[in-house]
């Protein structure tokens, strides 16, 4: 069976860290990741272990792209009222950079580039 997951998204806020009783270091952040149809925004929370919530907590902030990869798995809870809940989240094994959310904007302004005219006796091939 292959249990597998890779998303590309939005860190809606910083990761936050914890550690657990043992002093393992667990960090969890939503992604924001846009959906083509119907068209809309799907929130993904993920969970990072260890080393990988150290990196995460370092390099990854709030409305940054990035790539996710690792697992899909459920969460069984009881509420303050006593039914039982599942939570969905991706265990995530690795973060990949996509860049940051200021460098998302390629729109280039009309007349940025010199006209070379039709000379091309100066160009080097």
């Amino acid at each position: 069976m292959l249990n597998s997951i890779v998303l590309q998204g939005r860190l809606t806020k910083d990761v936050e860290i914890r550690t657990t009783p043992n002093d393992v270091m667990v960090g969890r952040f939503t992604l924001a990741v846009d959906r083509d149809f119907p068209k809309g925004t799907d929130f993904i929370s993920c969970v990072v272990w260890r080393k990988t919530a150290e990196f995460a907590q370092k390099w990854f902030h709030r409305g940054d792209m990035t790539v996710v990869e690792g697992k899909l798995q459920s969460r069984k809870w009881t509420d303050s009222s006593g039914k039982e809940q599942t939570s969905w989240e991706v265990q995530a094994d690795k973060m990949h950079f996509c860049g940051k959310k200021s460098e998302s904007n390629f729109d280039v302004p009309v007349n940025t580039f010199a006209d070379m005219g039709d000379d091309d006796s100066e160009l080097p091939f």
